[in-house]
């Protein structure tokens, strides 16, 4: 969460919140559905995944925050994960 939060800057309230509480889900038809955070992951395209589930029939959700929506989000983010792939070693 903590890379979500450097990524985005100010934009992290907005952009997480937008993305957790809105959208519809499949399982209980619920709209618009509020989604309990369980991880944040850093994507290969620079996109953050929302791993998490319904709050009402705890369907597994998963949203994407598009960090190409935010001014050099989307530059740090690629540059976070080249530096995780580096350190991990690959």
């Amino acid at each position: 969460m903590n890379d979500a939060r450097q990524i985005l800057g100010a934009a992290y309230k907005y952009a997480i919140d937008g993305a957790v509480k809105y959208g519809d889900c499949p399982m209980c038809k619920k709209s618009p559905v509020e989604t309990v955070i369980k991880s944040l992951w850093l994507g290969p395209q620079g996109r953050i995944l929302i791993d998490g589930w319904c709050r009402s029939c705890k369907f597994k959700r998963q949203q994407w925050v598009d960090t190409k929506e935010f001014p050099d989000a989307y530059d740090l983010a690629m540059s976070l994960r080249e530096l995780r792939i580096e350190m991990s070693g690959r």
